[in-house]
C-alpha cells in the first residue's frame, strides 16, 4: 500500500512524466492505485475547503471557529 501512496502522489504532484500505459501499469504494477487517487483527492478537497473556510473565518473576526478549522487541517495534515 505504502508503495502505491508514493506512485499516486507522484502522479498527482507531477504530471508531465504518465506511465506508459495507464491500464497495462496500473493493474499490474500496483493494482489498488485507483484507490489511493481518488482517496488522496478527496483529502487534497477536503484540506482545500478547510483552508477556505478558516480564511472566511478570519475575515469574519470568528477566532473560534478558525482554531477549530485550524486544528482539523493539522490534523489531516499529518
Amino acid at each position: 500500500m505504502e508503495s502505491s501512496y508514493r506512485y499516486a502522489r507522484s502522479i498527482w504532484i507531477d504530471r508531465k512524466n504518465p506511465p506508459m500505459s495507464r491500464r497495462v501499469y496500473f493493474s499490474s504494477k500496483h493494482p489498488n492505485l485507483h484507490q489511493t487517487i481518488l482517496s488522496m483527492s478527496r483529502e487534497y478537497g477536503e484540506i482545500a475547503k478547510l483552508k477556505k473556510l478558516s480564511l472566511l473565518a478570519g475575515m469574519t473576526g470568528d477566532v473560534g471557529w478558525q482554531h477549530k478549522l485550524c486544528a482539523r487541517l493539522k490534523k489531516l495534515s499529518r
